[in-house]
């Protein structure tokens, strides 16, 4: 991958691009957070996604290594792979990248359009167009993310701000 699309960019939004060996280098840093499924990962200037899909490559070999491929289990654990994965972008170009690569990515592991529909929600839900620093959307509103869990059977987002999450 290139690590800058143009200098106006880089000049403008301070965009580079990490390289995959140094993404390697710092998820080794927190190894021990690939040991679970539901490890949070917040990524708070996601670009086109380098980190969350390296996270979410490392947390289906967790996956894959726990649960037969076309077993419910496995599915719900993928869903929680993803939805353990949120970040946040300015430029809504990226935002679009990000989503789509995360998508196609989990494609690899999972023709079921129950489970990529749920997947396509989760990703416009957790990856937001927005500035980090302000804690606001690109349309001036808080951050919110919603915190997914399963009551008997069926997904729940819970809605938190960011603000409310730093706090």
């Amino acid at each position: 991958m290139k690590q800058i699309k143009s200098k106006k960019r880089i000049g403008e939004y301070g965009e580079v691009f990490t390289n995959d060996r140094e993404v390697e280098a710092m998820l080794d840093l927190v190894q021990d957070s690939f040991k679970s499924i539901d490890s949070t990962f917040l990524e708070p200037s996601i670009g086109e996604g380098n980190f969350a899909i390296k996270i979410l490559e490392r947390k289906i070999s967790l996956i894959e290594s726990k649960y037969a491929k076309k077993s419910q289990s496995y599915l719900r654990a993928l869903i929680k792979a993803v939805a353990s994965i949120y970040g946040i972008e300015l430029l809504t170009d990226n935002v679009l990248v990000c989503r789509k690569r995360l998508y196609d990515y989990v494609t690899l592991y999972t023709k079921s359009k129950k489970t990529l529909n749920t997947i396509q929600m989760i990703l416009e839900k957790n990856i937001i167009n927005g500035n980090t620093l302000t804690m606001k959307t690109v349309n001036d509103e808080p951050i919110t993310f919603f915190e997914w869990k399963y009551n008997k059977n069926k997904l729940i987002g819970v809605p938190q701000t960011l603000i409310s999450m730093l706090s």
